[in-house]
């Protein structure tokens, strides 16, 4: 079975810009320009989103797609990615990391 473990965190990392803007899904889905379900569907990490579906988020949430994808390596465990995947992404700073709740421990324990 496929470990969910990125998507989870993407959506952990979508919810808190979502909400650190004040958007709910359905807006921002609106201006994503997709289904409205759409968004909830990634938070839940139930959805991975292709590179079109990221662009399309970040340019609703305003900040680059760059960003989210930092973000999102941010949560992964220290062995998963590696620091080298994180250099020069200095983009992270605009995003509201610090309103990202913990991860379950399920998602800590992958």
């Amino acid at each position: 079975m496929k470990s969910r473990t990125e998507a989870r965190a993407f959506g952990r990392v979508l919810r808190a810009e979502r909400l650190a803007r004040g958007l709910t899904q359905e807006a921002l889905a609106e201006a994503a320009e997709m289904d409205r379900t759409y968004p909830s569907l990634l938070e839940h990490g139930k959805r991975e989103p292709s590179l079109s579906v990221l662009l399309r988020l970040a340019r609703a949430l305003h900040c680059a797609p760059a960003a989210l994808v930092n973000a999102t390596l941010k949560l992964l465990p220290a062995d998963y990615s590696g620091p080298w995947l994180l250099v020069g992404l200095n983009c992270c700073d605009t995003l509201a990391l610090s309103t990202i709740p913990p991860a379950p421990r399920r998602l800590q324990a992958a």
